[in-house]
């Protein structure tokens, strides 16, 4: 799996940067700016991301960008989502 590939030292969790690496293996193509965002939201407070948060992010991760898809039909990168869509998203998923 995924993870396990980048866990190099084999402790159940991910370094930060190992994060971007294993996410762009399992197909997201993230900026700086969404990685940090990323490792705050789920690495714990040492900085580490374990196995169950890394599968939270990355299930995460494909839910919004499914949703954005289905937003943008013209593959234009731009989305128009009411704030309620929004606030869906962002809380539910």
């Amino acid at each position: 799996n995924v993870f396990e590939s980048y866990d190099k030292t084999k402790t159940g969790y991910l370094e930060p940067f190992s994060l971007n690496e294993a996410l762009k293996s399992a197909g997201f193509k993230l900026n700086n700016q969404v990685l940090n965002a990323l490792c705050h939201r789920y690495a714990s407070s040492d900085g580490r991301i374990r196995f169950d948060d890394f599968l939270l992010c990355a299930v995460k991760l494909e839910t919004l960008l499914n949703n954005f898809k289905n937003k943008d039909p013209n593959n234009t990168n731009e989305a128009k989502f009411t704030f309620e869509e929004w606030v869906a998203n962002i809380v539910y998923f």
